[in-house]
């Protein structure tokens, strides 16, 4: 998958109309793009500011749930740099559970998230037989925190 094919549909998502916990989130599209760059100082940087940003504490805005489609297809994509700590970005968003404290959340959308890693089930599975062992790790992270159905596939599949 090229890059072009993995950041497809990216710049047509009004990011600056979403917020996440710092406000507006038009830095989105570059923090995702900077999560594959062959500088590993800028994918740090990027993946800084996704958890800080993004997925703040654990918190999923509408930008957190329009960037998953564009971690997995990263995730998926082989020879880009950084795909081991997207999925674990990925498993942290989509295993966050929607704060039990009394404040207010308005807008925070873990189960929205916990759905979309979930139904990416099938396709998270195939990165078990990844070339890269770290990726190969990563992914065994998301997979065990996911609903009954990517659980039966996995057990289906042995």
């Amino acid at each position: 998958m090229s890059l072009t094919e993995t950041f497809a549909g990216l710049d047509r998502i009004d990011w600056a109309a979403m917020t996440h916990a710092y406000g507006s989130a038009k830095e989105v599209p570059d923090l995702l793009r900077n999560l594959v760059s062959g500088d590993s100082r800028q994918r740090e940087i990027a993946l800084d500011g996704m958890y800080g940003a993004v997925h703040h504490q654990g918190d999923v805005y509408a930008c957190t749930l329009a960037a998953i489609p564009f971690l997995l297809r990263i995730a998926a994509a082989p020879g880009l740099p950084g795909r081991a700590d997207v999925l674990r970005l990925v498993a942290s968003i989509g295993s966050a559970e929607q704060p039990e404290q009394p404040v207010d959340r308005r807008g925070m959308r873990h189960a929205e998230a916990a759905e979309a890693v979930a139904e990416a089930c099938p396709a998270l599975l195939r990165l078990l037989a990844d070339p890269e062992p770290e990726v190969r790790t990563a992914v065994s992270e998301v997979l065990p925190a996911r609903r009954s159905d990517c659980r039966s596939i996995v057990a289906n599949a042995s």
